[in-house]
């Protein structure tokens, strides 16, 4: 994984964020895939978080993450057919005390 972490401002900050999963050799078979004696996968991910101090202790967050696999069968689209990505939109509201 690598990370990094830039401060625009007092309020606001963008994080990107890249992670690298390989189990190609099939040590861990990853939750809900069956390799079957094919390939092992590779995961991929980007991520980019926007953060923004709204003041006394809250904090809103908004992350877009996208993840590539090297082989179909852990991802499904929207018409649960099998695809190499997944993208994802998060948004958070966070409260300090």
């Amino acid at each position: 994984s690598i990370y990094a972490k830039y401060s625009f401002s007092e309020t606001y900050s963008l994080s990107p964020r890249f992670e690298y999963f390989d189990d190609t050799d099939h040590g861990i078979i990853l939750s809900g895939y069956d390799p079957k004696g094919g390939p092992g996968i590779a995961i991929q991910a980007l991520t980019i978080t926007n953060s923004f101090k709204l003041g006394n202790g809250l904090e809103a967050r908004a992350e877009y993450r996208r993840d590539l696999a090297t082989n179909y069968g852990i991802f499904k689209d929207e018409r649960k057919t099998d695809c190499l990505h997944q993208d994802s939109l998060t948004l958070a509201l966070m409260l300090s005390l």
